[in-house]
């Protein structure tokens, strides 16, 4: 009996197989040509090898993609993007990273950040080298320019790896993988090893509009995503498919992230809604198309990120609080020492779709390395529902370089409004927060809707371009006549009266 099972699941395999052959034969839109080679990366003399993928660039952009994913519109299938490249390893003790950058005769200044690592780089003709003491998710840029970096993501081993062969594990061990859309069960691990590149792919009999997430679970428990390893949505169909998530999760509990790379991804990369006692550690994001959000709370408590890196083209951490079923408020959420390239809306915020309360918030220890798009704001709220934000505190961030308002607050009508009233934004502070280098970029709050909509806010230890901020004369503070008068600098009121 057994081997008729085996043979009967070989040749479900191999249907499996041509079924699913018209995915692949093709390269997609967001799949980077084969034969791009940057870099070469060693690491204590070991080659590394240096994958590449897209990210959103309107200022400088190498293609235009085009996309038919269901946005509903052909102009917002079109997105200009450039290539960047990024690399994973593991180490323990000390790395040294040599860098050789293979499109330029010569190299003739290098940076990593974010520049609070401290990590100052030698050159030697094109080669960049650099230590690495301790786990760090940096990005080397060379010759003054942002254009075509090199993410590098250096961790420790994994002492935690799972048995393999154990129940419930689905792993993927070193190699190239498809891993096709299916839900998670309760106390399931899926592991990603070291240099396995997995790519997601529609399931057999996929119509295109049978899924919300290419990993998804629904009132389920005890559940893990994690390893050294990527997934990867660059090889989802161009056509005929709506845009998925990459992994979504709702109304779980003790639901752990941890390691894993996201690339590609066409919508909000990890989703989670009404699920509590929640742990995202040290995974690295990077998309480029329309709302690929990094990571969205949504009326989830009990929440932890930390050690995150993340690049996208929309938010990258974001609270959210949809009208819940079974939980009524986004709250107890702490999001902590994470890495962001914005390329667009918000680096760390509560933003848009706010219908239940959200309170209890803390953004803290963080550095966004760059914020390149024009509009919205590196840090703050977007309020665009009926639900109220309070209790919410940004400590310790540092904004390398902006080209955004820095601190933005404020109440907005958007397609992604469903009540007729907007919530308040009350109780929201922001400690040491330092900008590094740029154009003055302003702090702003806009109530658009009530009296003292937007009240209680509090700013100390702001230091803008080297400079300590002490009043509304050393920097540019925009705020709307129907902002509260419960705002203040340093202790004191921002306009005394």
């Amino acid at each position: 009996m057994k081997v008729k099972f085996q043979k009967m699941a070989s040749l479900l395999f191999a249907l499996c197989a041509v079924l699913a052959a018209g995915y692949d034969k093709e390269l997609h839109s967001g799949e980077v040509p084969s034969g791009i080679k940057e870099y070469e990366i060693t690491v204590n003399g070991k080659p590394v090898k240096c994958n590449y993928t897209y990210v959103y660039d309107e200022r400088a952009p190498e293609k235009t993609l085009t996309l038919d994913r269901g946005y509903g519109t052909p102009a917002r299938n079109t997105i200009a993007v450039s290539t960047v490249g990024y690399c994973n390893f593991d180490f323990e003790g000390s790395a040294q990273v040599e860098v050789k950058v293979k499109n330029l005769n010569k190299v003739t200044s290098a940076t990593i950040r974010p520049l609070s690592k401290n990590i100052v780089p030698t050159i030697d003709g094109t080669v960049v080298k650099f230590r690495v003491t301790s786990p760090a998710q940096l990005t080397l840029e060379v010759n003054g320019s942002e254009s075509r970096a090199l993410h590098i993501f250096a961790d420790n081993p994994d002492k935690n790896k799972p048995d393999p062969n154990a129940a419930n594990v689905r792993y993927f061990g070193k190699g190239t993988h498809e891993l096709r859309a299916s839900a998670m069960r309760t106390g399931e691990t899926l592991y990603l090893d070291n240099e396995a590149h997995v790519y997601l792919v529609p399931a057999v009999g996929d119509t295109g509009t049978t899924a919300t997430a290419m990993i998804r679970g629904t009132n389920i428990s005890n559940i893990t995503i994690a390893g050294r390893g990527i997934l990867d949505f660059s090889r989802y169909p161009d056509k005929d498919f709506e845009r998925r998530s990459s992994v979504r999760f709702d109304r779980c509990s003790n639901v752990t992230v941890q390691g894993v790379t996201l690339i590609g991804s066409p919508l909000w990369n990890l989703q989670f809604r009404e699920c509590s006692n929640l742990t995202i550690d040290n995974a690295k994001i990077i998309s480029y198309f329309y709302n690929s959000d990094g990571i969205d709370i949504c009326t989830c408590k009990d929440v932890v990120v930390k050690n995150c890196f993340l690049r996208q083209r929309d938010d990258a951490i974001c609270v959210k609080a949809f009208r819940g079923t079974v939980q009524r408020k986004a709250q107890n959420i702490v999001v902590e020492n994470c890495t962001i390239w914005s390329d667009w809306g918000y680096a760390l915020g509560v933003t848009y779709e706010v219908q239940d309360p959200a309170e209890n918030i803390e953004f803290r220890n963080c550095d966004i390395i760059h914020a390149t798009t024009k509009g919205q704001g590196v840090i703050g709220v977007l309020l665009s529902d009926y639900g109220d934000v309070t209790d919410v505190r940004f400590k310790n961030i540092t904004i390398e370089r902006s080209l955004k308002p820095l601190i933005l607050l404020s109440q907005m009508i958007s397609n992604w409004t469903t009540g007729s009233e907007l919530g308040t934004i009350k109780n929201v502070s922001f400690s040491n927060i330092r900008y590094l280098s740029g154009a003055r970029q302003p702090v702003r709050l806009n109530a658009v809707q009530g009296t003292a909509s937007i009240d209680n806010i509090t700013f100390e230890g702001l230091v803008f371009l080297g400079s300590p901020i002490n009043s509304v004369t050393d920097w540019d503070f925009n705020l709307n006549d129907k902002v509260g008068s419960e705002i203040y600098l340093n202790g004191k009121k921002l306009f005394a009266p």
